[in-house]
C-alpha cells in the first residue's frame, strides 16, 4: 500500500473518532433534524472547498485554513436536514485516491473555481467526468458549485455549464465566500433531489 494511502487511512481513524464531538459543536442549538444525508465533496485544489464549507458550518474565521491533504468531515445543518460532508483533498497526488471515499454517498458536491484559466477548467472537467462515471456516484444527485464568483474574470454559471458539457443532468449553483447564502440555497436544491432519489422506505425510516 502506498505511503500516502497508509497515512490517509491512519488519519481517517482519528477523524472519524472525533466526528461525533465535532458535529455537536457545529450543529449545537438547533432542533433535531428529520433526515441526514452523506455527501461526498470533491474538486481540484484551490477551488475553495474548505473555506466555503467552513463558513457553511457557521464558523467565521477562514484565515488559517490549510489545503486538505486527505479528507475532512463537515457537519452542516440546512433547514431540517444534516449534511454529513466528506470533503476530499484536490491535490494532484490525492485525486488518484478519490474513488476510495465514494462508497456510502447519497449525493455529490463538486467545486469549480469559476475564475480559473480555460486550461484548468478543462482539467477540472476531465476529473468531473471521470467521477461521474464511477459506479458509486453515477446514479446520485450532483451539485456543481461554481465557486469564487467574487473574483475578477469569474465565469458565470452558464459559461461553466458550457465548458463542462455534461451528459448527466446536474444542479449548478453560483457561490463565493461573500455569498454563503447562495451556497446554502444550492444545498437545499440538492437535498430536494436526494429526497427524490431515496426509496420510500428510506424516507419513511428517516422521518420517524
Amino acid at each position: 500500500m502506498p505511503l500516502l494511502e497508509r497515512l490517509q487511512f491512519t488519519c481517517a481513524i482519528c477523524r472519524i473518532a472525533a466526528y461525533t464531538l465535532y458535529r455537536r459543536l457545529c450543529c449545537k442549538g438547533n432542533p433535531i433534524p428529520k433526515r441526514e444525508f452523506n455527501i461526498t465533496c470533491i474538486g481540484l485544489d484551490n477551488s475553495g472547498k474548505s473555506s466555503l464549507l467552513t463558513l457553511l458550518c457557521g464558523e467565521d474565521d477562514i484565515s488559517d485554513i490549510s489545503p486538505t491533504t486527505g479528507f475532512n468531515i463537515r457537519c452542516i445543518q440546512v433547514k431540517n436536514c444534516i449534511l454529513n460532508i466528506k470533503e476530499i483533498g484536490g491535490g494532484e497526488k490525492v485525486r488518484e485516491f478519490w474513488s476510495h471515499y465514494y462508497q456510502g454517498a447519497e449525493g455529490v458536491i463538486y467545486f469549480v473555481d469559476s475564475s480559473e484559466t480555460q486550461e484548468n477548467l478543462l482539467l477540472s472537467r476531465e476529473y468531473l467526468r471521470k467521477a461521474l462515471e464511477n459506479n458509486h456516484l453515477n446514479s446520485l444527485p450532483w451539485l456543481i458549485m461554481c465557486n469564487c464568483q467574487d473574483k475578477p474574470g469569474a465565469k458565470s454559471v452558464e459559461e461553466i455549464q458550457q465548458i463542462m458539457a455534461l451528459d448527466k443532468s446536474c444542479l449548478f449553483g453560483a457561490c463565493s465566500i461573500k455569498s454563503v447564502q447562495d451556497a446554502r440555497e444550492a444545498c437545499e436544491r440538492l437535498i430536494e433531489e436526494m429526497y427524490r432519489n431515496s426509496s420510500p422506505e428510506e424516507t419513511a425510516l428517516n422521518q420517524v
